[in-house]
């Protein structure tokens, strides 16, 4: 209502004693007033909240960024928040990833050239630790011993238009070819490891999968001549079951290898497996023989060195 120019609010009430009916009338500005105070207030928090968002907003931003900001530093970059600073970090992540995988990697090559080693020695007699063995076979799995011998690689077509002078250099490579061929073809679906002693390659397999190992071997021969343009005689060690018995199959191993180049100028490629079990040293041993002969010789007693020279041939005829 409006009364003498000012306005006012006006409010009724039914009484319920008389059902007389009163009202109220209430100055506007008066009524409103607490309905201001509260949008002023509501107005200045709202004010204050936005103030403050975009404060701690600079401030946390500011704080976020620095990590950032030292890398850049640290690369030799400014920060200036254009895409070049982003590349120059991520190419700067990049290239420490890539050298922490080849330090993995160099360091996962040293470990197992020494395991190599440790084999070596095991297989050579020179040590009764057969622990780095282990982490290849499994005691109780039969396995065998496996001897690679190229033949005369230098006249093969690997060393075509070769100087001379980088014979011993392709040589090596030559090794690792044949060895990442056998390994890929004997122990893609096998256990084993291989190692290299003196100029042989020698594969220690596990022969428990169905077929055998011998399925193999004429393929995995036949791959490498091809694949390199050579020649190679394999030689086939006996089953064995137990780590220990790995020196004693090493030995008859060798004496093949060594009866083979004995008796012929060139060894003859193929696949040569040897004919019993592995035994310690007796009187069909190869090498004690040569040994006994050569002290003969030494000494003169030539009766006893033919004796052992016609034991040695007498031995080899037979088949053994």
């Amino acid at each position: 209502l409006t009364l003498d120019g000012e306005k006012y609010v006006c409010s009724f009430q039914v009484s319920g004693v008389c059902d007389i009916t009163f009202g109220f009338l209430t100055r506007q500005s008066e009524y409103y007033q607490s309905v201001r105070l509260l949008q002023g207030q509501l107005l200045l928090e709202i004010i204050i909240y936005i103030f403050f968002g975009i404060f701690a907003s600079i401030f946390f931003s500011r704080r976020t960024w620095s990590p950032f900001q030292k890398i850049l530093d640290f690369v030799g970059a400014r920060c200036t928040g254009n895409a070049e600073s982003f590349e120059s970090v991520q190419r700067a992540l990049q290239s420490l990833a890539d050298e922490k995988d080849i330090l993995e990697n160099r360091l996962r090559e040293e470990t197992r050239q020494a395991h190599r080693r440790y084999i070596s020695r095991f297989l050579l007699g020179f040590s009764s630790d057969s622990s780095a063995l282990s982490q290849y076979i499994e005691d109780g799995q039969p396995y065998r011993l496996l001897l690679f011998s190229l033949i005369r690689p230098e006249e093969s077509e690997f060393f075509k238009n070769v100087p001379r002078n980088r014979y011993a250099e392709t040589l090596e490579m030559l090794y690792f070819a044949v060895r990442n061929i056998l390994e890929e073809i004997l122990l893609e679906s096998r256990d084993g490891v291989s190692v290299m002693i003196e100029d042989c390659i020698v594969l220690v397999a596990q022969d428990s999968l169905p077929g055998g190992l011998m399925d193999e071997l004429e393929h995995a021969v036949k791959t490498t001549e091809t694949a390199l343009s050579l020649s190679m005689a394999c030689y086939v060690g006996p089953a064995c079951r137990h780590l220990d018995e790995g020196p004693a199959a090493w030995k008859q191993v060798q004496q093949l290898y060594r009866e083979s180049g004995f008796w012929q100028k060139d060894r003859l490629p193929g696949v040569w497996e040897t004919p019993q079990a592995p035994a310690s040293d007796g009187p069909n041993d190869y090498p004690a023989h040569t040994r006994a002969l050569a002290a003969c010789l030494s000494e003169g007693n030539f009766a006893g060195a033919e004796k052992i020279f016609e034991g040695i041939l007498q031995h080899d005829l037979d088949g053994h």
